[in-house]
């Protein structure tokens, strides 16, 4: 999973997505989506239970799910950075944080770690 503050939305692969049992939402609107590599896609829109970063929590967390055939890494966007007031300091050197992603049931939950190297 990739921090970017520039993508207004949390982004969710199609695998990642089985991974944590989650489904559009009931009634989900399509959204568009360009990704990093410009790559323009359509997504539908779900709702993480929880996403945690250390000791901070968002509950109820809007994403969008990527098809199966998008090729793209999961964002830690705005929908969930939205919540902090944060900065990326480019003089910091190494920034580790560990992330609980738990999707719309308690029992389907991954954790990552992120490692942020700065050059």
């Amino acid at each position: 999973m990739v921090v970017d503050s520039g993508a207004a939305i949390v982004t969710v692969t199609a695998d990642l997505a089985r991974k944590l049992g989650l489904q559009p939402d009931r009634d989900a609107e399509e959204i568009q989506l360009v990704t990093a590599n410009g790559q323009k896609t359509s997504g539908r829109v779900a709702h993480l239970k929880t996403v945690r970063i250390g000791q901070f929590t968002v509950e109820n967390v809007e994403c969008a799910l990527l098809p199966a055939d998008v090729k793209a890494d999961n964002l830690l966007g705005g929908t969930f950075l939205k919540n902090f007031v944060y900065r990326i300091c480019g003089l910091c050197p190494v920034f580790i944080a560990t992330v609980l992603i738990v999707g719309q049931k308690l029992t389907n939950h991954l954790v990552y770690q992120f490692i942020f190297i700065s050059k």
